[in-house]
């Protein structure tokens, strides 16, 4: 990040005999028979043994699956992104990537399963204390915390093959945090596009987002190529200052937003 920008988840026979009825059925009469079956739930989450095991599976739909990810949003020295998998049409995992000064770098996986969080793994590593490396795995039923273990250790590949050890962990909701993914990857509530400024640094500029309030989000968007809307806000940033906005962009190599193209949104 450019100094610039600090300041600014039967029987064969009885067999026979159903095949031919089947098939002088009314095509009609199939479809209606289709259409009112009904696919019972599947029984919800209840043991830590069933939780790993929808977790294995999950993590096998990775490479298959439509992923979609947030910009990068900083609030005071903290910095995150959110990551969001998706199966037909469902989301089943989201990933926070948080780094900053106090608590170190962290990986969290929150595992969906019929819209709530079943289980969520978090690593983290902290270089100046004395175990940097740890990872909690925290069970959940029903949006309370039933079962907590964790493991740590001050080297990244022994730490690894280490067991779990269960503690005690003070009582915390989730129920907000899945609306809170969804607004970051959706630049929505919290998350709004609101104009506050351009830094000029010395190889880019940033297109500063962030709204007027106490422990607002920030987030940057990189300009490589100027068009006239982006000339427009470098010629009156002021006049902008506080307007939301509607900005496509993508993400490089680098992880970094670049900046496609953008308007002014348009009030309700």
């Amino acid at each position: 990040m450019s100094p610039c920008l600090k300041n600014f988840l039967f029987t064969p026979g009885l067999f026979v005999a159903f095949i031919f009825l089947f098939a002088s059925c009314d095509k009609h009469y199939v479809n209606y028979l289709q259409e009112k079956t009904v696919i019972p739930p599947s029984p919800p989450l209840s043991t830590v043994h069933d939780i790993n095991h929808y977790a294995d599976s999950v993590n096998s739909l990775l490479p298959v699956s439509r992923i979609s990810k947030s910009l990068v949003y900083y609030l005071g020295d903290y910095s995150f992104q959110i990551t969001k998998y998706v199966k037909d049409n469902k989301p089943f995992l989201y990933i926070e990537d948080g780094n900053g000064s106090e608590h170190g770098n962290s990986r969290k996986y929150y595992y969906i399963k019929d819209n709530a969080i079943n289980l969520i793994i978090e690593s983290t590593s902290t270089l100046h204390d004395s175990t940097p490396f740890k990872t909690i795995k925290s069970y959940l039923k029903g949006d309370s915390v039933f079962y907590t273990h964790e493991k740590k250790g001050g080297d990244k590949s022994l730490t690894k093959n280490r067991p779990f050890t269960e503690i005690q962990t003070k009582p915390f909701t989730t129920i907000t945090l899945i609306g809170f993914f969804e607004e970051a990857l959706n630049q929505r509530g919290k998350f709004d596009l609101v104009f506050q400024g351009i830094a000029d640094c010395a190889k880019a500029k940033y297109l500063i987002f962030s709204k007027d309030e106490f422990n607002a989000y920030r987030t940057p968007i990189k300009v490589e190529l100027e068009d006239e809307f982006v000339h427009e806000l470098s010629t009156n940033p002021l006049r902008y200052r506080g307007e939301e906005m509607d900005i496509d962009w993508h993400l490089d190599n680098n992880n970094e937003a670049i900046y496609k193209n953008g308007r002014l949104k348009t009030k309700d």
